[in-house]
């Protein structure tokens, strides 16, 4: 049975996603503990050990303590996840070649691409698109998230939109991260 909030995730992921716009194939593994995946067509409950699921459109993935779950995008890259955590996989209608990770929340992250960008949504409003490096993320117990640069691109993290004080205009932090650095990032 799909939970309810998984399902109201898939719907807004799903919704994105646009008519004839393919995501990558997405291909899980879960190392240890479980996960839930929720896609179009169902909902599954994976164990450590057990096949890799593929799949070739929007997925929202929840993971349950002490669980460990790789998503693999042929040829792109891949991103690891650890602890309790709740994802979506998808693609924007622009750009369906090119896959989108919403964190929803998650302890910590690895995250690789040898080629192409992932564009990368963190729960407490910053996002990021990943060009050809390799990033990890840890989220704090007070929201705050420690990005740091692993190699690869220059990062350009951009803030949650704020509404402006004067004439109302919103507004977004933005902050470059350079190869081999750490930044903490506000909660939301």
């Amino acid at each position: 049975m799909r939970s309810l909030i998984a399902t109201a995730l898939l719907a807004l992921i799903a919704g994105d996603a646009g008519e004839g716009a393919p995501a990558p194939e997405s291909a899980i593994r879960v190392e240890t503990g479980r996960a839930r995946v929720a896609t179009d067509a169902e909902t599954l409950s994976l164990l450590a050990g057990a096949r890799e699921l593929r799949v070739a459109g929007p997925l929202h993935c929840e993971l349950g303590i002490g669980s460990r779950t790789t998503v693999r995008w042929g040829g792109l890259g891949s991103a690891t996840v650890d602890g309790k955590a709740s994802f979506g996989v998808r693609t924007r209608a622009e750009e369906p070649e090119k896959p989108s990770l919403a964190f929803h929340f998650f302890r910590t992250a690895e995250l690789e691409l040898r080629r192409g960008s992932l564009a990368v949504a963190l729960p407490n409003g910053w996002s990021l698109d990943l060009e050809r490096g390799a990033l990890s993320l840890r989220e704090l117990v007070d929201g705050r998230i420690e990005v740091t640069n692993r190699g690869g691109k220059t990062l350009l993290l951009v803030g949650p939109a704020k509404r402006g004080t004067r004439g109302g205009a919103e507004t977004r932090s933005l902050l470059r991260l350079s190869s081999g650095r750490t930044f903490l990032l506000p909660a939301g």
